[in-house]
């Protein structure tokens, strides 16, 4: 009981996890020394689980005998803030993304600018250098008459470097506005790449969680609050281990808060918005697998 409380107390102490890319689904895929990019987190919830499968003898004083058995539902939930990943596009929460929706399509370029002819219209507008890394179907970013601050609108249209939105802008783009290209993650029903994620419990001890597939819930608390992102991810199996923690690397910088709240064309006044994914589980299980399962995969989503 007391090593249990003290497992309790460091992890709730604990902020910042690990996460990598497998190779093989379900499989370590190592590097976890040296310098690490970490994922600060809140709301850590890790549930190891591991099944007893008793006996049907009875043993010494009366006691049931048995061996421990799978891990039926090993999970890792965390909270992170929706934030870039100090670079033009990709967020720091990318591998996670990429997890959970399968697909990406990572529009290219940046140096894009909207041209003064012909005349931008909150609809139409031209972008003054080759405009082929934005396509048809995928966002936008037009920075707004505050430097640095974008509106998001989604292409319906391209004829050169001519673009059209599906849905207007709340304003006219300026002549030399940039114009920003878009990771956009597109659901998939396949393709999930697995991910392995260790958190250490002090400098040397750890626990992972191996061949992890999961779902997202997206959340605008409340007016001024930083938005989150909330993942829940089920592992094949789990493990603890003893190696240095590594040294961190993250972003330090507070993230903005969303100023604007579109629906269609419209700015709406929001004073809340939660988006989750839901998506579902399914263990693929082996009695030839010593974790009991060999594979996961996507097999539903109410969104």
């Amino acid at each position: 009981q007391d090593e249990e409380i003290d497992v309790a107390q460091r992890l709730t102490q604990q902020r910042e996890i690990y996460v990598k890319e497998e190779s093989t689904e379900g499989t370590d895929p190592g590097g976890w020394t040296g310098t690490l990019p970490a994922l600060l987190v809140s709301n850590l919830t890790i549930t190891p689980d591991r099944q007893f499968l008793p006996r049907s003898f009875t043993g010494a004083f009366g006691s049931r005998t048995g061996r421990l058995g799978i891990q039926p539902n090993p999970t890792i939930s965390f909270t992170c803030e929706l934030r870039g990943g100090n670079t033009v596009r990709t967020p720091e929460i990318d591998l996670l993304l990429k997890s959970v929706f399968g697909t990406i399509q990572d529009d290219g370029a940046t140096g894009r600018t909207v041209a003064a002819s012909p005349a931008p219209t909150n609809t139409v507008f031209t972008a003054s250098a080759d405009a082929s890394v934005f396509t048809i179907g995928n966002a936008i970013a037009v920075e707004t008459a505050v430097a640095d601050k974008y509106e998001i609108g989604w292409i319906s249209n391209k004829v050169g470097n001519e673009i059209t939105l599906a849905h207007a802008l709340t304003f006219v783009p300026a002549t030399g506005a940039d114009l920003k290209p878009s990771v956009t993650y597109k659901l998939a029903s396949s393709l999930h790449v697995s991910l392995a994620f260790r958190v250490w419990l002090d400098s040397g001890n750890y626990v992972m969680f191996l061949g992890c597939k999961g779902t997202v819930k997206i959340d605008a608390p409340a007016p001024g609050a930083i938005s989150t992102a909330t993942f829940t991810f089920q592992a094949i199996s789990w493990q603890h281990g003893a190696a240095g923690k590594p040294t961190p690397t993250y972003v330090a910088s507070v993230p903005p808060t969303t100023g604007k709240f579109k629906i269609d064309a419209a700015a709406t006044d929001i004073k809340l918005v939660s988006w989750d994914l839901a998506q579902q589980i399914a263990r693929k299980t082996s009695q030839n697998s010593t974790t009991g399962t060999f594979a996961q995969l996507i097999s539903n989503r109410d969104l």
